[in-house]
C-alpha cells in the first residue's frame, strides 16, 4: 500500500475487509517507494503514522486483524539487497526487462532508473514469501502487469485482486488505485476525513458502477457489524434514485458513522 500524509481514502475499508478471507493477513506500507518518488521525509514519516492509526481504528471497528509491515524496515538490509541483485540478474538476463519496462509510465521508460521501482516491487514480494510465508499477493487490478513478470520469475506466490475502486462525479467509469487519493480519474474520491455531508454529496454524483461497488463494500462492512446490508444480486437490481439512496444509507451507516465514532473517541 502506498499512502499520502494527510488524506485517507474510504477504500482502505475495502483493503482491510479483504483480510477476513485469510487466516493470516499482512499489509505492507511501501514508504521506501515514496522516497524513490521524491516525497519529503516528513510527509513519508507522517503518512506511515497516519495510515497505521487509520488501519488500527478500522481493525477495531470490523474485527479484522492484520499485521502491518513497513518496507523500509527490511529494504535497507543485506538480505534484501542480495535478493534484489538476484532479481536484477534474472530480469536483465532474459526478455523480462522489456516486459517490465512496459509497466513503467511512458514518460519515464527511457530513464536509467526506469526499472528500479518495478524490480524493488518484485523483490519485496520475494522477501515476504521467504520471511513471512506469504502465499497470495493481493492488490489492485492495475498490478497485473507486475504480477505477470513475477509469474515468469517463479517467485512462488499466487495472485488475487481487490474489487475495483472508483471516483465519483466522473464522465467515464475508470478504476482508481485504492490507496492513492490523488488518483481521481477526473472526479473526486471518498475520504474517511470528509464531513458526513460531503460524503453524501459525493455519493449522489454517481456513476452507477461506483454506487454499486460502494454499496457492496458497505454491505460487507454491515455483515461484520451485524447491521443492515444487501446481497450483491439485490444491489445489482437497483437503479436510479433507489440505488443512490441505498448506497448512501449503507455507506453512512456501516462505514462513515462507525469510523467517525471511533476517531472522535480518540
Amino acid at each position: 500500500m502506498g499512502f499520502e500524509s494527510n488524506r485517507v481514502p474510504l477504500d482502505f475499508v475495502t483493503i482491510l475487509l479483504a483480510g477476513q478471507e485469510f487466516s493470516s493477513y499482512h499489509l505492507l506500507l511501501v514508504d521506501e517507494f515514496l522516497r524513490f518518488n521524491g516525497e519529503s521525509e516528513r510527509d513519508v514519516v507522517e503518512g506511515v503514522e497516519k495510515t497505521k492509526s487509520v488501519l488500527f481504528a478500522l481493525m477495531d471497528i470490523y474485527g479484522v486483524r492484520a499485521n502491518i509491515l513497513v518496507s523500509s524496515d527490511f529494504m535497507r538490509g543485506s538480505e534484501y539487497a542480495g535478493m534484489r541483485v538476484e532479481n536484477e540478474r534474472a530480469v536483465f538476463g532474459s526478455d523480462l526487462a522489456e516486459k517490465l519496462r512496459l509497466t513503467v509510465p511512458e514518460r519515464f521508460r527511457d530513464s536509467p532508473d526506469a526499472l528500479k521501482y518495478a524490480i524493488n516491487e518484485i523483490t519485496c514480494v520475494d522477501y515476504l514469501c521467504d520471511n513471512f510465508d506469504i502465499q497470495i499477493k493481493l492488490g489492485p487490478n492495475k498490478e497485473r502487469a507486475y504480477d505477470e513478470v513475477m509469474r515468469e520469475l517463479a517467485i512462488g506466490v499466487d495472485f488475487g485482486y481487490l474489487m475495483d475502486a472508483f471516483a465519483f462525479g466522473t464522465q467515464y467509469v475508470e478504476p482508481v488505485v485504492h490507496y492513492l487519493p490523488s488518483n481521481t480519474a477526473g472526479g473526486v474520491r471518498l475520504l474517511l476525513s470528509d464531513h458526513p455531508r460531503r460524503t453524501r454529496d459525493k455519493l449522489y454524483q454517481g456513476p452507477i458502477q461506483a454506487l454499486r461497488a460502494y454499496a457492496k463494500v458497505a454491505s460487507v462492512a454491515g455483515k461484520r457489524l451485524g447491521q443492515d446490508y444487501l446481497e450483491d444480486d439485490e444491489i445489482d437490481g437497483l437503479i436510479g434514485k433507489k440505488l443512490k439512496k441505498a448506497t448512501v444509507r449503507l455507506v453512512m451507516q456501516n462505514i462513515v458513522e462507525p469510523y467517525k465514532g471511533v476517531m472522535q473517541d480518540d
